[in-house]
């Protein structure tokens, strides 16, 4: 079992330093570091939460809630460092699902690739000539 768990240390080794972590984690700090950044993602995820405890509980959202969740992501859209990292996020965990799906071996018909700027065909993730927009309603993230 040892070697098991030392080829499992190599992978985080790898997962960690890899471009698309490095990557995400970069703009993560940007944004950490940005107060008008960080005061979005706040807001942000604020607003997300309301309506999503309003849902839960059984209660209506307000327009008013609505409103606010709308303005939000709309300057979440807005902050270059917010969508920056959103699509980082996104590299990242496409990455994270794809080495998850390896290792329940739940792999692609062609063995499994890494997505990214020259993956050239659509797996029924959105990929292909469109580019790609930050989710509208998720909280965002950070390391």
């Amino acid at each position: 079992m040892d070697d098991v768990i030392a080829q499992a240390k190599k992978l985080a080794q790898m997962l960690a330093s890899h471009e698309r972590a490095t990557a995400f984690r970069a703009a993560a700090a940007a944004v950490e570091a940005d107060p008008e950044a960080s005061r979005i993602q706040r807001a942000y995820a604020q607003a997300i939460e309301v309506v999503r405890e309003r849902e839960v509980a059984g209660q209506p959202v307000e327009p008013d809630q609505k409103r606010a969740l709308l303005a939000a992501a709309e300057q979440v859209r807005r902050s270059d460092k917010l969508v920056t990292m959103l699509q980082a996020h996104a590299a990242y965990a496409e990455m994270m699902e794809t080495v998850q799906a390896i290792l329940s071996g739940m792999t692609d018909e062609d063995g499994g690739h890494e997505h990214g700027p020259g993956c050239d065909h659509d797996h029924g993730h959105g990929h292909g000539d469109k580019p790609e927009e930050p989710p509208q309603k998720s909280v965002l993230w950070t390391p």
